[in-house]
């Protein structure tokens, strides 16, 4: 008798089982080379994660990156490689990401596509076509992500990490046209980092940014924002001083020694098409015209 995709799904995760991707390697490719050929992924490693999330989808949980880790017995640090297999199967429409995506990837829990879950329960052939639209962040989200990714202590506190994730967000958005108008003034990727800062804390319910608490997790928490490369300025004595770059661009102004805001001119990069919906509830717009 044939086999089911789950059959090979269950030998799957049970080989898997604090087996650390080094113990008994044949009796765990078996499986998985079955189950990367019937649902043509793209390799092991991505059969391996699908499978794990699969029988926890059974059980009635999501899935993330420390599930993973969990059950195959590897640390949270050996785990981080397959980051780029979460990405892959949530891209090609295997996996879903539960509710807001969230900039932390280890942080963000998956699920299974509900067509992928159908055909497997009931033994049919996977179809499927990825919705390109539903992996496109919207100007919102990307924000959000970078926002987030500066508060968030997990990240750790060195420069290229946050660099390295904002410029991989960037290159996955080329939808988004106010990220090229915001390169041809501010082509310094740092620069960027605090404007999409200013921005999410600007729609996040505020509104303004607080100077001292931004400046502090900017650019003394993370210590990564500037090397000097404006001789004899540190950021925080350029926002002072109002010779930032960004200030120079005119795209955010100081609201007296504790705040920072976006000016009209930076709300209509950020903003465009809303900017007539969203100016009315920014407290800080026309506050003295009657």
């Amino acid at each position: 008798m044939e086999q089911t995709t789950i059959h090979y799904i269950k030998e799957a995760v049970r080989n898997l089982e604090n087996c650390q991707f080094k113990k008994n390697i044949i009796e765990v490719s078996r499986p998985l080379l079955k189950i990367m050929d019937i649902l043509n992924l793209q390799d092991t490693n991505d059969a391996a994660v699908f499978s794990i999330a699969f029988t926890r989808m059974a059980d009635g949980n999501y899935t993330n990156l420390s599930d993973i880790a969990s059950h195959i017995g590897c640390s949270p640090i050996d785990i981080l490689a397959y980051t780029t297999v979460l990405s892959r199967l949530s891209k090609s429409g295997y996996i879903q990401p539960n509710g807001r995506r969230v900039s932390n990837i280890i942080m963000q829990d998956f699920g299974i596509d509900d067509v992928v879950s159908s055909a497997i329960i009931e033994n049919r052939p996977v179809e499927i076509k990825a919705n390109v639209s539903n992996t496109q962040l919207s100007k919102y989200d990307f924000c959000e992500a970078i926002g987030k990714a500066i508060i968030e202590k997990t990240i750790g506190v060195f420069r290229d990490t946050l660099i390295n994730r904002t410029a991989k967000l960037e290159d996955e958005c080329p939808h988004l046209s106010f990220i090229r108008n915001l390169k041809a003034l501010a082509p310094d990727i740092e620069d960027r980092i605090f404007f999409y800062d200013v921005c999410y804390d600007t729609f996040d319910d505020r509104t303004f940014s607080d100077l001292y608490y931004t400046v502090s997790h900017i650019y003394t928490d993370y210590k990564i924002i500037y090397i000097d490369k404006r001789p004899h300025k540190r950021p925080h004595q350029c926002l002072y001083e109002d010779c930032h770059p960004l200030i120079k661009a005119g795209l955010i102004e100081r609201l007296g020694h504790w705040g920072i805001i976006l000016t009209h001119k930076g709300m209509e990069l950020f903003f465009e098409d809303d900017l007539s919906a969203v100016c009315p509830s920014l407290k800080w717009k026309d506050i003295y015209k009657f």
